[in-house]
């Protein structure tokens, strides 16, 4: 559509019929806006390519640490980055100790015993 624009401006109108000036002027502001959408575009781009690239925050949680609040027999919760989480582990697990997360399930984080 701007260069269809471009091309009318230029190509298409008698010298009759719009004057010079503002043919330059029009010219130059289909041009700059040309330009400042491209640059949002490719900003756009840049950061949707970024955040693809980035691993989920499931990803992240895997291998790492937190600190079981109750006791998990088989369900509990656990504090992971200063939240509460609920956890489920395959053996029973201590108020207090440290769990290393494995998975996460919808909502619930999978840990065992850190060790």
């Amino acid at each position: 559509m701007i260069i269809g624009s471009v091309l009318l401006v230029t190509i298409g109108s008698p010298e009759w019929f719009t004057p010079a000036d503002y043919e330059t002027d029009a010219l130059i502001t289909l041009f700059a806006l040309a330009i400042v959408f491209g640059l949002f575009f490719v900003f756009a781009i840049y950061k949707v390519a970024e955040a693809r690239r980035r691993p989920t925050y499931s990803a992240k949680m895997e291998a790492e640490v937190a600190e079981a609040l109750d006791r998990i027999d088989p369900r509990g919760h656990v504090m992971y980055n200063g939240e509460y989480w609920a956890a489920e582990a395959e053996e029973p697990i201590e108020a207090g100790e440290t769990v290393e997360v494995v998975g996460k399930e919808r909502m619930v984080l999978k840990v065992r015993r850190r060790g």
